[in-house]
């Protein structure tokens, strides 16, 4: 009898253990991936100046204005997707003061490949792709201004390889139309592109733009190379452009040195030419400028800027940096934030 009694609760447990073991090998369903959410970041800069032109101005420049002011949105998505806004108010009569829309654009990157879409800067030259923030000068030279910075911002592909040493190379298709200049009415397909190298001594890259701009066919070709050594620094960049029938080429050289004993302040002097038509045989419209001034910089995000323009000649206003026959001084106070 006892044995019998064993027997069914054997046979009770077995039967027990084989109507549990399905439930215990089926997987719980795995939970949800948590969405990954965009990291924000907000930041630009303000400049405020005070300018004066030297001898008979050309137009009514003299007095103090918000010169521009910079609005950065970032957001970066995990380790390889970001998106930029940047929105820019500025005093340049070309802009009446408005608040433009400059760069739109979102990328992927992995590594030293990237590669964006959307309203992105075009990568041509040292000049146009930095920051007017990062300038040493108060403003780009005036072949950059002329030839290329008017358009710098464009709808397009853009993609990148850029190591931290070595050959680097970008590269980018764009529409060509500016989006604030409604009397250029391109809508073409245009190349941009720039091949650099970074060593130990600075960097050194060649640009080409190959397309239509301003109404016609523009093919533009550059040289640009930088060096810091110590607290030394050299700036230098040589454009050609040939835009139809015309051919216009300048060029600049800046050094500026941060002395040990006051480190905080940058003396600086450019020597920049612009010939906006080289078959001119009159130079009518040749420009050279001498520019001196001095960079204090009082903390990470303030910088103080002192001045001094001395223009030789000038009968060609196809650049807004101009605005005094003889010069201009002028004293520049910049917030980043």
């Amino acid at each position: 009898m006892a044995q019998t009694s064993a027997t069914r609760l054997l046979w009770a447990a077995l039967v027990g253990l084989a109507l549990a073991i399905p439930a215990f090998s089926q997987t719980a369903p795995a939970a949800a991936p948590a969405p990954i959410m965009p990291v924000l970041t907000f930041n630009g800069y303000i400049q405020a100046r005070a300018f004066e032109g030297i001898g008979t101005t050309t137009k009514a420049q003299d007095g103090f204005a918000l010169q521009r002011g910079y609005f950065i949105t970032t957001a970066k998505i995990g380790d390889n997707v970001s998106a930029r806004l940047v929105a820019k108010q500025t005093a340049s009569s070309s802009d009446t003061g408005s608040l433009n829309l400059i760069e739109a654009w979102g990328q992927y990157a992995m590594g030293n490949y990237a590669v964006k879409a959307g309203l992105v800067g075009i990568p041509f030259g040292y000049e146009n792709p930095l920051s007017s923030s990062k300038l040493i000068t108060l403003e780009r030279s005036a072949i950059s201004m002329a030839q290329v910075y008017n358009y710098a911002f464009d709808r397009g592909v853009c993609v990148g390889y850029m190591p931290k040493t070595g050959p680097n190379l970008v590269a980018a298709v764009v529409n060509g139309a500016n989006l604030y200049a409604p009397a250029n009415t391109d809508n073409t397909v245009n190349g941009v592109m720039r091949v650099g190298d970074n060593t130990k001594w600075g960097n050194v890259g060649v640009s080409l733009y190959n397309g239509r701009l301003n109404n016609a066919s523009e093919q533009i070709l550059g040289f640009d190379g930088q060096s810091q050594v110590g607290p030394c620094t050299v700036q230098t960049e040589l454009i050609q452009a040939k835009n139809g029938n015309v051919t216009s080429d300048g060029g600049y050289l800046t050094l500026a040195y941060k002395p040990s004993l006051v480190p905080n302040c940058q003396p600086y002097a450019r020597y920049d030419v612009y010939d906006a038509n080289v078959a001119n045989a009159s130079r009518g419209d040749y420009f050279q400028r001498i520019t001196l001034g001095a960079n204090y910089f009082l903390n990470p995000f303030t910088r103080v800027t002192l001045e001094y323009q001395g223009i030789g000649k000038v009968n060609n206003a196809a650049y807004s940096t101009v605005t005094s026959t003889h010069g201009q001084v002028a004293g520049q106070l910049q917030v980043s934030f």
